[in-house]
């Protein structure tokens, strides 16, 4: 392990796949810190437990007597830098592996090999070699998927050494495959498509260079932007109230000393240096503990609200939005552990009035919040002007579409 957790590989090794002891892990206590700086010793946690929930899931399906969604007799076929949905486009060096084909799976409802998802590659030689699925196409009758010789996907590898090694594999597995397709476009013109051609025959299975690939992860995609952002962090942002906890100093200055609440609560005017209870309670529908939420919410940078359901934490929560974007000229941005509680928080802030929302993500049921999503409202703001960046970009493409062909013609004569 790296003593720096940014020189940490986000997808894990085959050393680390492989290794039945106990993984180090930053403890609670801080006993074993190694770490003076608390900012630094705080990502550095952050990640390294992150990771391991992670990666010692993998581990266990690996390890496991009878690991789950194995495919037998996966073979390198191939590599390509070329967009599997653009053909104009270009992408980084995945290569194609191709599988036994299964009569009974529908692709377009199965969920194995999901993209972004990781597998394991192994055989009698080689143990644990990481890899992701980066092109998964089920659309295409005859490609990919649905292949007649059996499924193709497109992985990509995370190390230079597994990078070499499938290169080798293309090399060798090259002419036996030039024999295998061959014998599956004529299988497929005589039965017009009807038929595949069904397991690796023992004598073709005998001369590649096969592998079983166990499905490992399906979830890593969640875990791996959390991952790259605390990688990439200086600093702690909010460090003195999050790291250091020191008490609150000075309130935000986005907001005026003297505040107005919005009409459904009288229009009351607060003065956030000098609050009252008592006459917050008086004069609006608010009891004392959300008259204290409120106004720890508008006088601290970090405020923490908490309650058992039905004691109005999404009452007090839009109002606090409201007097923000009532009395400043600030945007706000609404954070949810579900989609359920974003719509139904960004419902109630429709309700009161407020229109300008831009809703990130999918899955959303609310009728009412489907022209806020996002890529609604790109549909409506789309534009076509030509700018300095689009013409380097333009460039850039270009030059990747040279390297591609590089590339083609390289893999040409291995």
């Amino acid at each position: 392990d790296h003593s720096n957790f940014r020189d940490i590989s986000l997808v894990p090794t085959q050393d680390e796949l492989s290794y039945r002891g106990r993984s180090w892990l930053p403890l609670a206590s801080g006993e074993n810190a190694f770490i003076s700086d608390p900012e630094q010793r705080l990502l550095d946690k952050n990640f390294r437990l992150l990771r391991e929930d992670a990666v010692g899931a993998m581990r266990e399906n690996i390890l496991a007597p009878r690991p789950s969604k194995v495919w037998k007799n996966a073979r390198i076929i191939g590599a390509s830098c070329q967009h599997a949905f653009n053909p104009k486009g270009t992408a980084p060096l995945y290569f194609l592996m191709q599988l036994d084909p299964h009569k009974s799976i529908d692709w377009k409802k199965q969920r194995s090999l999901p993209n972004d998802g990781l597998i394991v590659l192994s055989n009698e030689r080689t143990s644990h070699v990481m890899a992701s699925i980066f092109v998964r196409k089920c659309d295409d009758p005859g490609e990919w998927l649905q292949h007649p010789g059996g499924p193709i996907i497109g992985v990509k590898f995370h190390h230079a050494a597994e990078v070499q090694k499938a290169i080798r594999d293309v090399a060798e597995n090259k002419s036996i495959n030039e024999i295998f397709q061959k014998n599956v476009e004529k299988l497929a013109k005589a039965t017009d498509g009807k038929e595949k051609i069904g397991a690796l025959p023992n004598d073709l299975k005998a001369n590649f260079k096969t592998y079983d690939v166990t499905e490992v992860s399906d979830s890593f995609f969640a875990y791996k932007p959390v991952l790259e952002s605390l990688r990439s962090m200086a600093s702690v942002p909010l460090s003195d109230e999050l790291v250091h906890l020191r008490d609150n100093g000075p309130r935000p200055d986005y907001l005026p000393r003297n505040v107005r609440l919005p009409a459904s609560f009288n229009r009351v005017e607060c003065d956030l240096e000098n609050w009252s209870h008592t006459s917050m309670v008086e004069q609006t529908t608010l009891n004392e503990s959300q008259s204290r939420a409120l106004q720890l919410a508008l006088t601290s940078k970090v405020a923490l609200i908490q309650g058992p359901p039905g004691t109005g934490k999404t009452f007090v929560g839009s109002l606090i939005a409201q007097v923000i974007r009532q009395n400043t000229d600030e945007s706000i941005l609404v954070i949810c552990y579900t989609n359920h509680a974003l719509d139904q928080f960004l419902e109630y802030m429709l309700r009161l009035g407020e229109e300008k929302l831009v809703r990130i993500g999918g899955r959303t049921r609310s009728e009412n919040l489907k022209k806020y999503e996002l890529k609604s409202l790109s549909r409506k703001e789309k534009t076509f002007n030509v700018t300095d960046a689009d013409c380097r970009m333009r460039s850039v493409v270009a030059q990747l579409h040279a390297c591609k062909e590089e590339m083609t013609e390289f893999f040409k004569c291995l």
